[in-house]
């Protein structure tokens, strides 16, 4: 018998890009939406919202997993091809410095749910900044 059985595995998916018709995997990659199934698709959660998508640095996402209230960000935005907006399921923004590293997820886990409880924080939370020891709340 001619048969050949094939059994293809991929990386979890990290989001998806709409606007492009991409999906992004944990591993970084990159691969058009048209090759899984629509039940694949619909149990994406993040939604990346960038016009110009490119591939993202795994070690940023595996940083990104390690953040405690992870499941409450629904979109994720590339700005200028350099660092992340995270948008909450309600709107409000979280702009991240394009250096992230173990002591902004440290801080994040310790202060983000505060913050989210926050009223001032109606807008954005701006940690561009945040090795320079500067954040802003709007």
């Amino acid at each position: 018998k001619n048969e050949v059985h094939l059994s293809l595995s991929t990386y979890s998916p990290f989001a998806i890009n709409n606007i492009n018709k991409k999906i992004i995997f944990q591993n970084g990659s990159i691969s058009e939406s048209f090759f899984f199934n629509k039940n694949f698709i619909k149990n994406i959660q993040l939604q990346d919202i960038t016009l110009d998508i490119s591939r993202i640095d795994p070690l940023f996402i595996q940083f990104l997993y390690e953040i405690n209230n992870f499941n409450q960000f629904y979109q994720i935005q590339l700005i200028d091809n350099r660092r992340f907006d995270l948008y909450l399921f309600d709107g409000r923004k979280i702009m991240l410095p394009k250096i992230f590293d173990k002591k902004l997820i440290t801080f994040l886990n310790e202060k983000l749910s505060i913050f989210i409880k926050d009223d001032n924080f109606k807008i954005y939370l701006d940690l561009r900044n945040f090795l320079s020891d500067s954040i802003r709340m709007k």
